[in-house]
């Protein structure tokens, strides 16, 4: 069965209106959490999956989910480089053997609200 023109991939690039991720750090800050892993996904889903879908719906909802894939992946790049100072200090002093009063409590607070964000399912494992 043949695609419609305007959902198909042509000469090579994506569908109208199917954002394409920006390369990781294009506005010269840190990148983005695991760039890597969501411009891998973009490209795996936009190259690979929607070619092979022919089921008109499959294929609307495939353009659906790239472009919000495409809307998150901007507005990760939108926010603003964490600044890890105070992180990168508290290291320093730890690895000279200068352990602050309240430091494991502090670090394992800071990687939970880490988790929460890059993988929720590992804290409800442990």
């Amino acid at each position: 069965m043949a695609s419609p023109r305007h959902l198909s991939w042509g000469g090579g690039g994506p569908p109208q209106g199917v954002a394409t991720p920006p390369p990781p750090g294009a506005d010269g800050g840190e990148p983005p959490p695991a760039p890597g892993e969501g411009r891998g996904v973009h490209e795996f889903l936009a190259g690979e999956i929607l070619p092979t879908l022919d089921d008109h719906r499959l294929r609307f909802r495939m353009l659906v989910a790239l472009n919000a894939l495409g809307i998150v992946y901007r507005e990760l790049a939108a926010l603003e480089a964490e600044d890890d100072a105070e992180q990168r200090e508290l290291a320093a002093r730890i690895r000279a053997g200068d352990v602050p009063p309240g430091t494991l409590a502090r670090v394992k607070a800071h990687v939970e609200a880490r988790l929460q964000t890059a993988s929720p399912r590992y804290l409800d494992r442990y």
